[in-house]
């Protein structure tokens, strides 16, 4: 028995008259309707099975809330109007100059607007600002200039949660409502921008130096009890369901909330898909007969085939969710033009396999247990990024065994970030030697040559829990390496081996702006990690012959 099928029609031009040639393929004309009738009587196409077009949708899916989020050991509710991101990226105790600064021209802002002028050039007494110890000529000036605008913010805020700040005032019985209301205001716009938690002190860092990423976990009750959601690698940046492993359900299980829709199927349109009406002119920027495939190709082979076969077979039900939850979906049931109900069961009911596991949470020990729940966290909206307030570039050097931690920008006295380049220029060529005696030596004995300046050496340390990358201490007479300015490279930093690959990696700090979902704006300083270093290494010579550094006279 032999089975025709077409994965793509087009009309044919090739006759003797072209302009009959294409009324004959805009006509589709059938040679012999009645063989075709037969063939589809006898493949089961007339049963109606599958005759009608899906109108109606009505899907049941299930929300199950996060409940907290532990960063660093510390347990906090989960807040679904703000960011994840600024819970868990966010830095303890970044204040600079231009924050101290801002906060106190914020203060004298709610200062006047609850009529308490008064204070204002008290806390400008009390509380002045002062030059940042170490700082520039272009801190001092700044300082100079904002001296007598504002209060110091950070000395505002530590007088204030030690109880001394409304009595350093003088702050007076009918002053106090309006006192209470403007600090509430003010230490709500001040601690996320200093990495401060609620009650004032520093943020849980979930920052891993020795991995150079962040760690965390969240919870939420299910109805197969409390699921606890692990972040074990998450390097910064957009937050999203990928990022976590189901690591352990434990606990009592809990109601999820129910919410049935009815929605209307709509096809799912790729780039390049084949149209389903015959004579319906398709996009001219996409040709699949165009596409180069080889024998070997075979993910290429599946891609066209799905765009000429099923990408038709393929329909979008949008379903609202609540942020913050897990997800899962108990019933699908679609309903055809025919009247026909047919319900929708799971990928996993219809073929079991294990390797498909797309959109599916992993479970650290195997066992699927989050089925088909979806993690949906809280998306920020509008978020905005600032320049680098610290970048380190680490980048392998393999013919030293050396790891090069190079800092590109470091965190400027004034607040924010500045480039620099401490490579040394090129050196200028030797004059010719000469000596009175003749005795001239052409090379000389270098057993290390001097490292560059711009960059701290990591060498491999082997210790009881893996292999490590810790500051050398290089030890010559000629080596001179700058000390770092910045906050990631300190005299005990260490890292994993296995994080720095053969491209590099970097690590930046920047300042974060996002919306919430109840509209306000959250700020934060992160931390973020990418792979691929910029600045090539610069490998060490021991045992160079070297021209003399001095000429003789």
């Amino acid at each position: 028995m032999s089975i025709t099928t077409w994965n793509r029609l087009e009309c044919d031009t090739v006759f003797d008259d072209p302009a009959r040639g294409v009324g004959l393929g805009l006509a589709a004309g059938v040679f012999d309707p009645l063989w075709l009738l037969a063939r589809q009587i006898q493949m089961g196409e007339l049963v109606g099975e599958d005759g009608g077009s899906l109108i109606h949708a009505g899907v049941t899916s299930a929300a199950n809330p996060l409940a907290g989020v532990t960063v660093a050991s510390h347990t906090a509710p989960f807040d679904p109007a703000a960011p994840l991101e600024s819970v868990v990226e966010r830095e303890p105790s970044s204040v600079d100059l231009r924050l101290r600064i801002r906060a106190g021209l914020v203060l004298v802002e709610l200062f006047a607007e609850q009529n308490l002028t008064r204070l204002i050039p008290l806390s400008i007494e009390h509380f002045g600002l002062t030059p940042v110890p170490g700082g520039d000529a272009e801190a001092g000036s700044l300082v100079a200039l904002a001296h007598q605008q504002g209060p110091d913010g950070e000395q505002v805020r530590a007088a204030f949660d030690g109880g001394q700040l409304a009595t350093a005032l003088g702050v007076t019985q009918e002053e106090s409502q309006g006192f209470d209301a403007a600090m509430v205001s003010w230490l709500a716009w001040y601690r996320p921008r200093a990495g401060l938690d609620d009650a004032g002190s520093p943020a849980p860092d979930a920052w891993v130096s020795d991995r150079l990423e962040h760690t965390f976990s969240m919870t939420a009750a299910t109805s197969a009890g409390v699921m606890q959601l692990v972040a074990p690698e998450y390097p910064g940046g957009r937050l999203d369901w990928d990022a976590f492993t189901l690591h352990d359900v434990s606990g009592d299980p809990a109601t999820p909330q129910i919410r049935t829709l009815d929605a209307l199927p709509l096809p799912v349109d790729i780039p390049g898909m084949p149209v389903v009406r015959f004579w319906e002119l398709e996009d001219p920027r996409f040709d699949v007969a165009r596409v180069s495939v080889g024998p070997g190709d075979t993910t290429r082979l599946l891609l066209v085939e799905f765009a000429l076969t099923f990408a038709s077979d393929w329909f979008l039900v949008p379903v609202p969710v609540p942020v913050g939850a897990l997800i899962g979906i108990d019933d699908l049931t679609v309903t055809d033009t025919f009247g026909v109900v047919t319900r929708i069961p799971a990928a996993e009911q219809v073929r079991s396999d294990p390797s498909w596991a797309l959109w599916r949470l992993t479970d650290a020990g195997g066992l699927d247990r989050a089925g088909n729940l979806l993690l949906v966290p809280p998306p920020p909206a509008g978020g905005l990024e600032s320049d680098s307030i610290e970048e380190v570039a680490f980048v392998r050097d393999e013919q030293a065994n050396l790891v090069w931690a190079i800092e590109v920008t470091v965190p400027a006295s004034i607040g924010g970030g500045r480039p620099v380049d401490r490579r040394l220029p090129p050196p200028e060529p030797l004059p010719p030697l000469a000596a009175a005696d003749g005795l001239v030596p052409e090379r000389i004995y270098v057993p290390l040559v001097s490292l560059p300046p711009d960059r701290v050496p990591l060498a491999r340390v082997d210790r009881a829990d893996g292999s490590w990358l810790a500051r050398a201490e290089v030890v010559d007479e000629l080596t001179s390496v700058t000390p770092t300015e910045g906050r990631l490279l300190t005299p005990a930093f260490a890292v994993r081996d296995d994080e720095v690959g053969v491209d590099g990696v970097v690590v930046t700090r920047r300042f974060q702006l996002a919306r919430g979902q109840d509209g306000r704006r959250y700020v934060w300083t992160s931390r973020a990690k990418r792979p691929g270093a910029t600045r090539a290494g610069e490998p060490v010579g021991y045992d160079v012959l070297a021209e003399p550094p001095v000429t003789a006279s």
